[in-house]
Parts: C-alpha cells; structure tokens; sequence
C-alpha cells in the first residue's frame, strides 16, 4: 500500500483485462479484513468488518451490473471509511467515487464537466432495499442510475 500525504492508504488497481480489474479490486477489500489497528502508524483503528462488508456487496453488485468499469482505486482512511474510485473518464461521467461511511452506508459523488453530483445510499443486503437521499437534483437519471446500479460505463 502507498501511504498519501491526506493519511489515507490507497491501492490502485491493476490495469489488466477487465475482469482481472474486479478480482484485484476485490482482493484488496479483503485485505481490510485482516488489517489491525495501527494500520497506518499513527493509531488509526482497523476497518470495521461490516465496512467492508458493505464495500464488497456494492463492488459485488456493480459488477454483476455489467454497465460499470472496475474501480481504479480502493483506499481506506482513518476515519474507518472505505473509497472505490474510478478515475477513467467514460460517457458519464469524469470521476465517480463510492464512499462506504458505515455499514450499508455509500455516499457517492460523480463529476461530470466540472458539476459534481452527490447521492446517499443505504444497502440493506437482506432484501435489497435501498433509501435515497440527495444534497443534489438530478436532471439526467442514466448520469447515476440509483446507486448500485451505477451506469459509469
């Protein structure tokens, strides 16, 4: 993991074939279940297991997706969030990232031609119900879809 200067650990997934992108994605969320407090030197607690959880039901559900590329980044923070980044610019977006601030709690941002949308989801797992909030009016659905169904690509 490279250490950056905002304290948080980040991971850049390989550019290999597509499906080689979500293996190594994946991989590196499962290496949070296994990390210890301290992680960074400087007293950070450990992942919560649920967060993690949560981040690879949603890598999980956006994959199954078809519509959206494989994250660019996973980063964990001190503050014991996990962020999904994709820094490729596609048809709808320039940036997206998934921030997973608690279990079965994703807050997303997408920036399109300097605009940056924001959404919150919650991911119940069970049965799959999601609530919506947003800070931000959406005129074009397809730019989000609803959350896990993300289209990115």
């Amino acid at each position: 993991m490279i250490k950056t200067p905002t304290n948080i650990w980040t991971e850049d997934v390989e550019d290999f074939s597509k499906d080689n992108r979500w293996r190594s994605a994946e991989q590196k969320l499962q290496k949070a279940y296994f990390m210890n407090d301290d992680w960074d030197g400087e007293g950070a607690k450990a992942p919560d297991p649920r967060v993690v959880s949560t981040a690879i039901a949603l890598l999980r559900r956006l994959r199954e997706s078809g519509g959206t590329p494989a994250p660019t980044r996973v980063s964990f923070s001190q503050n014991r969030t996990i962020l999904l980044a994709w820094k490729e610019q596609t048809q709808h977006a320039d940036y997206a990232e998934a921030e997973i601030e608690g279990p079965g709690d994703v807050a997303w941002m997408i920036v399109k031609n300097g605009q940056a949308v924001h959404r919150k989801e919650t991911i119940a797992a069970e049965n799959r119900k999601q609530r919506h909030t947003t800070s931000d009016q959406f005129e074009d659905n397809s730019l989000l879809g609803w959350g896990s169904s993300l289209a990115l690509a």
